[in-house]
């Protein structure tokens, strides 16, 4: 039998949107919006934590001390 390699992966809804995804689209309103209230933060907050880990919706979370 071979490992899973997916065997680790968080599928916890704090590291999915609201479709889903894996990743902060702030190019999009509506999700800078769900993001914002789920994590109780401001846009600047956001846009910082995007800017400086990327957006990857667990690495974001991370960032903001979430």
């Amino acid at each position: 039998m071979s490992a899973n390699p997916n065997a680790n992966l968080n599928t916890n809804s704090n590291n999915l949107n609201s479709r889903g995804d894996w990743e902060v689209n702030i190019n999009d309103a509506s999700e800078i919006r769900y993001w914002m209230q789920h994590w109780n933060v401001s846009e600047v907050d956001l846009r910082k934590a995007v800017a400086e880990v990327g957006t990857e919706v667990a690495a974001v979370r991370i960032a903001l001390g979430k």
